[in-house]
């Protein structure tokens, strides 16, 4: 019980600390997602529902997206930037990666890097384009999440929770299995593709896009044919979210974060 004292106690003393949750009537979470190249109906059938359950959402895009646009300009999200550097450009390398989708979304101070891609280059390239923070580091179900500002001066989180591990890890569809009232930051993470389908696996949404070489052309006559309609991905993160509703958790944009570290300087 000491030690756990103890490590609150250093906490209590760091930036973003009150998205901590250390205090029980105090409780903050975050809702991002990565947009994965969904096709914009799938983009939408995600926003529209999450704008009916007024839940605000951080959304890390890989292309260009008027979808996108509409909903940042309503005020519903922020944007973020989506980088695939596990594949370089021929002429460019990973150069023009994070360059190229800042100038579709100019105003983007956030970076998840697909597949968590992450690292020094990374970091000197996304500094050159004004990222503030980066949520490239996942730490599945853990407590005591925190974050820090690494030597570029970049803001650097985790998030917790995401569809696709879920679904990877074959996680029983139990809402009791996610540990969202422990002590520590907690990001959750979810895919409009994986939402739309509504899959139990991911052997599923591979059976959907097999042979699609371009995922954001895709009609929803097509894509449609896949839905499940049984209980799935989608209605577990519904479930998800409407616990952590009855638990009274706010949901913040990951913008939010850098202003309680603003404030302590």
């Amino acid at each position: 019980m000491q030690n756990l004292d103890r490590s609150i106690s250093v906490l209590q003393s760091q930036p973003y600390s009150k998205f901590y949750n250390l205090e029980p009537n105090d409780k903050r979470c975050l809702l991002t997602a990565d947009i994965d190249w969904a096709p914009d109906f799938c983009i939408k059938y995600m926003l529209d529902i999450f704008r009916e359950l007024e839940i605000p959402l951080t959304c890390f895009a890989t292309h260009d997206s008027e979808i996108l646009r509409s909903a940042q300009r309503q005020g519903q999200i922020e944007i973020g930037l989506h980088p695939d550097n596990t594949r370089p450009e021929p002429e460019h390398g990973l150069t023009r990666k994070i360059e190229n989708l800042k100038k579709l979304y100019p105003g983007a101070i956030g970076l998840r890097c697909h597949r968590n891609f992450f690292g020094q280059n990374i970091a000197e390239m996304a500094v050159k384009s004004s990222i503030s923070y980066d949520i490239s580091t996942f730490l599945w179900n853990q407590p005591f999440i925190s974050g820090y500002k690494d030597q570029f001066g970049i803001n650097r989180f985790s998030y917790f929770w995401e569809d696709g591990i879920q679904l990877d890890t074959e996680t029983e569809l139990e809402v009791s299995k996610i540990n969202f009232n422990t002590v520590g930051l907690k990001i959750f993470n979810i895919h409009p593709l994986l939402f739309y389908l509504n899959t139990v696996s991911d052997d599923q949404r591979r059976d959907a896009v097999r042979g699609i070489t371009d995922l954001t052309k895709v009609e929803e006559s097509y894509l449609s044919k896949y839905r499940k309609s049984d209980y799935g991905i989608t209605n577990f993160t519904l479930d998800l979210i409407k616990k952590l509703k009855s638990e009274n958790f706010q949901f913040f944009l990951c913008r939010d974060l850098l202003a309680q570290e603003k404030e302590l300087l």
